[in-house]
């Protein structure tokens, strides 16, 4: 009884104290392997209303395969995820936390999103005349050394303001139609660094089969040393961008689109940038399409940065403007003039072109040094790129003082004929000035004119500890079942001398009580040496004088 009002008085603490301590239950497993198999529907819900109380969540080299239901369905503050495998997940991999963070994991044969955040928590930061002001949806999703491959949809957050930060990742994508790799439409930052993006199939359709980040609010997005192509040569993408944003700040540095093949009126870039757009240090390589790329929406030529890029190959347009849109210091084929489109009130300026003949091969611009040279390993950190580059802004620009009348839609029809207008402006100031910050000749690599396309980095970025083989599951099942029965034992023996103890304390305090005392003649009390001298002596039990 004892041991049983023990245990009834701690879980009816528990269960009248559990939304206290929802608030602090962390779980945190290092160094161990779990295996996780065909999870079904009904375990969902265990593991649902487990995650209720946690709040944190932090495991490493896990290892799940043919789950059907969601292995983490948290509700808490964070999930970190390290130096994992998932394979052929059916339902997103987790729900609703605040921090995400995901480093050395690979997820294959997916067809949901992995990181689903629904409804982020909102946290106030700072107070005004005595009252809460809510700033902000917080939610961060970091994703670093990570690998997604064929799958349809691998980060999405379509209900909540997200930053999004991913780095030294690989996206596979096969054919999903109306999805993207990466779908971020309420997004607050994105940021991209180090990773490629990579098709496999024809038929995928999708504003944005890459990226798509589609926010009016005040937001960040940012590409840098990022590679993007389309595996398949002859294939021909039903869709319209393959990056999409809608930012007020773009920021792209060195970045690879090569081989990207699209119907219609797509493009490679399909941005809306009402405050500054920099692409610098860029590739854009044997594509096709209605235009390279696409820009609505146009800040002021001030706050414009398109320098030292590089546009081959582009059977199709260039640039589709609605604005003037100033291109400085940019290797062409020879008649790029014949490309460039313009609709509403757009308009070139095009400063000290640099053309290429058929024959003439073109230079690198830095980008197949740092991703051909092994730099993208996880452990490692990229050189920095020789050639110059434009300086970086010091601050945020004030908005624009001319806003852009006309929101084109972007539809194939008839009436959208873009007219074909260049204003090529070149004084000698500009040229000369433009001529200095090109790289100089000595420091380009000249490629064998085999292949049109550049080569993607043969380096795989995850970290070595990344477990290459399935753990031994029955080795661990044994042992576990061992322990768990040794522990069983060493409490039934605890149990057991308890009890004994009790037993034998209860038979001693029964022999005191019934003890035979003998009283002499004169009234004292004497015990009997025939078996014990505590033994009362029974001849002087016979009577008692009363005085």
């Amino acid at each position: 009884m004892f041991f049983k009002d023990i245990y009834l008085v701690f879980w009816r603490f528990i269960i009248n104290k559990i939304w206290f301590l929802e608030r602090y239950i962390s779980i945190y497993i290092w160094s161990i392997s779990i295996g996780i198999h065909n999870i079904f529907g009904p375990m969902e819900s265990v593991i649902k209303m487990a995650s209720r109380i946690i709040t944190n969540i932090s495991i490493s080299y896990l290892v799940a395969h043919n789950v059907f239901g969601s292995p983490f369905m948290s509700s808490g503050n964070s999930l970190s995820l390290h130096t994992s495998q998932l394979f052929r997940l059916s339902t997103p991999f987790f729900y609703n936390t605040k921090f995400t963070e995901l480093t050395g994991t690979k997820f294959k044969n997916s067809t949901a999103s992995i990181f689903a955040n629904e409804n982020c928590y909102k946290y106030y930061n700072y107070i005004s005349d005595s009252n809460s002001v809510d700033v902000s949806d917080f939610c961060v999703a970091f994703f670093d050394c990570c690998e997604f491959s064929n799958v349809g949809k691998a980060i999405s957050a379509d209900n909540s303001d997200l930053t999004l930060k991913i780095r030294k990742s690989i996206f596979i994508g096969f054919s999903a139609s109306g999805v993207s790799l990466i779908s971020v439409p309420k997004n607050n930052q994105v940021m991209i660094e180090m990773s490629s993006f990579t098709y496999k199939e024809s038929s995928a359709s999708s504003d944005g089969i890459f990226i798509s980040s589609n926010s009016a609010s005040s937001t960040y997005f940012s590409i840098k040393d990022s590679f993007f192509c389309c595996e398949i040569e002859s294939s021909i993408l039903n869709t319209r961008d393959t990056i999409l944003s809608n930012s007020e700040f773009h920021h792209i540095y060195n970045i690879n689109m090569t081989d990207i093949n699209i119907d219609g009126w797509g493009s490679c870039l399909g941005l809306s940038s009402s405050k500054l757009f920099k692409l610098t240090f860029s590739k854009f390589v044997n594509n096709s399409g209605k235009c390279a790329i696409w820009i609505w929406n146009l800040p002021e030529s001030r706050y414009q940065d398109v320098s030292n890029n590089m546009f081959l190959s582009i059977t199709g347009g260039l640039f589709f403007v609605n604005d003037l849109f100033l291109v400085k210091n940019s290797y062409f084929d020879s008649d790029y003039e014949s490309h460039l489109s313009t609709y509403g009130n757009g308009t070139f300026s095009i400063v000290n072109p640099q053309t290429l003949s058929p024959n003439q091969n073109p230079p690198d611009l830095t980008f197949d040094v740092i991703l051909g040279s092994g730099d993208r390993k996880c452990d490692t950190i990229p050189p920095t790129p020789t050639a110059s580059r434009s300086p970086e802004p010091t601050g945020t620009p004030p908005p624009p003082s001319k806003t852009p009348t006309e929101t084109p839609t972007k539809s194939a029809t008839a009436s959208q004929t873009p007219t074909q207008t260049a204003i090529i402006t070149q004084s000698p100031t500009q040229s000369a000035e433009a001529t200095q910050s090109l790289p100089p000749p000595s420091t380009f690599y000249i490629p064998t004119p085999t292949a049109s396309r550049t080569p993607r980095p043969s380096a795989t970025p995850y970290p070595s500890k990344t477990p290459t083989q399935t753990p031994p599951y029955g080795p661990i099942v044994g042992l576990s079942a061992a322990a768990g029965f040794i522990i069983c034992v060493i409490i039934a023996l605890i149990i057991f001398f308890v009890r004994e103890l009790r037993h034998k304390s209860s038979e001693d305090t029964i022999d005191d009580m019934h003890g035979r005392r003998r009283i002499s003649g004169n009234g004292e009390i004497s015990y009997s040496s025939e078996t014990d001298p505590l033994e009362l002596n029974s001849s002087s039990t016979d009577s008692f004088d009363m005085y």
